[in-house]
């Protein structure tokens, strides 16, 4: 089976979920684990759990972006 990311980080359990920060092209984004679903596309510079809230930071060209 091909690598389809260039890194993966640990599993993040969101809301009795499972996610993946992924990165490809040095871009960040996150998948579901579970069902392989992209969920925040790997078009970011940064992305940072906000653990309260199950909300992202994302950082792209120097803007501060929430997502969920």
């Amino acid at each position: 089976m091909e690598c389809t990311y260039d890194e993966a980080f640990d599993s993040l359990f969101i809301e009795n979920r499972s996610y993946g920060i992924i990165e490809t092209d040095s871009k960040s984004g996150l998948i579901d684990i579970y069902t392989g679903e992209t969920v925040i596309p790997c078009e970011y510079d940064e992305l940072e759990l906000l653990w309260y809230t199950g909300l992202f930071n994302a950082k792209k060209k120097g803007n501060i972006l929430s997502l969920i």
